[in-house]
């Protein structure tokens, strides 16, 4: 519920959109992205630098993507 709820009031470009949640909150679904791991190289992205403050969740790469070439945060609640 809190993704739910933290979309439906600040509908934030630098997070991924809420498609649907079940009441209650059990089940959420969201805009599919591209999770970002490394760089055309190959080497690890530091996603550090896309941290997004105030906002909760947990800040490791794989809770980072990509949606129309921006890089935004999926896990926030």
């Amino acid at each position: 519920m809190a993704e739910r709820d933290t979309w439906r009031n600040t509908k934030s470009a630098l997070l991924c959109p809420v498609i649907w949640a079940s009441w209650g909150g059990w089940i959420v679904v969201m805009q599919r992205v591209e999770t970002v791991f490394t760089d055309e190289t190959g080497q690890e992205i530091d996603y550090t630098k896309w941290i997004v403050e105030g906002f909760g969740g947990d800040d490791k790469p794989d809770n980072y993507g990509t949606l129309a070439g921006k890089v935004i945060k999926l896990d926030y609640a």
